[in-house]
């Protein structure tokens, strides 16, 4: 069931509790037990909630992804997550979702257009500099986008290794 609303909902879900992101894998170990003589980005659409009935109707209606269940923390309920990570599904996802995203309308335009301008990188394939700048470019976009400071820092962490809470009101 494809209807307007359930999509409308659905982009609700995502705008509010989802993430739309470009994750990057460069540390020394992936690239040498993988042979890589550069990083690897893997785009993702991706939504974890408390409550598996939503979960569930997001993989009902588009028919794609991944479920998982995160471990109980702390002897509370587990994290239920939905994910697609290949680009013709990230980009099925967006194009459907498209016309009602608000929040995360910049982060789905810069996916497909990363869609657009990158083929899925092989370990083994020539890559030249301007073209891993020109990627790494659309990572820190992305990570600028969805409010993580670039490059990686620790500095904002607390104790726990999370973020501190800052009042606004």
């Amino acid at each position: 069931m494809e209807d307007a609303v359930i999509l409308a909902y659905i982009a609700g879900i995502i705008d509010g509790e989802g993430s739309i992101c470009i994750s990057r894998s460069s540390h020394e170990s992936f690239m040498k037990q993988y042979n890589r003589n550069y990083p690897y980005y893997v785009l993702t659409v991706r939504v974890g909630m408390i409550d598996p009935v939503a979960i569930d109707l997001i993989h009902d209606t588009f028919g794609i992804g991944s479920r998982s269940i995160e471990k109980k923390y702390h002897k509370q309920r587990p994290m239920y997550r939905w994910r697609v990570y290949k680009r013709p599904d990230c980009k099925y996802v967006i194009d459907k979702l498209m016309p009602y995203l608000r929040v995360k309308k910049p982060q789905a335009l810069l996916a497909l257009d990363f869609i657009k301008n990158f083929k899925r990188s092989h370990r083994f394939n020539p890559m030249s500099d301007e073209k891993e700048k020109e990627r790494f470019g659309y990572w820190v976009k992305m990570r600028t986008l969805n409010g993580i400071a670039s490059p990686a820092t620790t500095e904002r962490a607390g104790i726990s290794g999370r973020s501190k809470s800052v009042r606004i009101d």
